[in-house]
């Protein structure tokens, strides 16, 4: 399983059942998916502390929602299932509630509504995650004027070279100083200094898992070319 059929197996099954993937499929798909993953910012690995049990281990999508990242007590992913419409609501041995049975129970209701109230905006922008596509291994208009735009371009280096400094972009990184600088402009006394930078930041975080299928595609197609050539010959 490449990184890409793991993120959108991550994304499917979280679209689901509003959990992550436990993390031990390491063992059965290897490393290198989940580790490219992560380095691409693309997903994160969140522990669940159990006091008497070994801690449960998930892999989490970074945007969105993420139901264990919440305190265990409180009933996160029974309000996930309900958001959800899955039926039981609670699957505990012999105790189970019904979707029907939780909608009826006041002080589950009210609990709900103060939970979805809170986290509305990321649960939609889970719903609003579209699957990775690779491609047929072509570039686009749009791959070759990010190619264009790459500095390594400009100085007309040899395929060999650009694929080097396309190795050297860290995604995690810019990822995380966009959300350092969104969260920072966000503070409500300052928010309105900000509104447009704010924007735009949102915009480019929100692109970068576009921007890492970009480079794949980028990256594939330039190992299929001698690594000697210039690359502004190519073009």
């Amino acid at each position: 399983m490449d990184k890409i059929e793991l993120y959108n197996t991550i994304l499917s099954l979280y679209k689901k059942t509003g959990q992550g993937t436990p993390e031990f499929i390491r063992t059965k798909i290897g490393s290198e998916a989940i580790d490219e993953l992560v380095s691409d910012g693309l997903i994160k690995i969140v522990t669940q502390p159990f006091s008497h049990l070994p801690d449960s281990i998930w892999l989490c999508l970074t945007k969105g929602y993420c139901v264990e990242e919440e305190d265990m007590k409180s009933n996160a992913i029974d309000l996930m299932r309900m958001y959800l419409m899955r039926d039981p609501v609670i699957e505990l041995g012999k105790f189970t509630l019904t979707l029907e049975e939780a909608f009826r129970k006041p002080e589950l209701v009210e609990k709900y509504s103060k939970w979805l109230s809170k986290n509305i905006d990321k649960l939609e922008e889970i719903k609003n995650i579209e699957p990775l596509e690779i491609g047929d291994g072509s570039l686009s208009d749009s791959d070759v004027e990010y190619l264009k735009e790459r500095g390594w371009y400009r100085e007309n280096k040899d395929v060999g070279a650009c694929l080097t400094q396309m190795s050297k972009y860290d995604t995690k990184e810019m990822l995380s100083t966009l959300n350092q600088l969104i969260k920072l402009q966000s503070t409500p006394s300052i928010k309105h200094k900000y509104e447009e930078e704010l924007k735009q930041n949102i915009i480019d975080r929100d692109n970068i898992p576009k921007e890492v299928l970009m480079r794949k595609r980028i990256k594939n197609w330039l190992f299929k070319q001698d690594d000697t050539v210039k690359i502004q010959s190519l073009f």
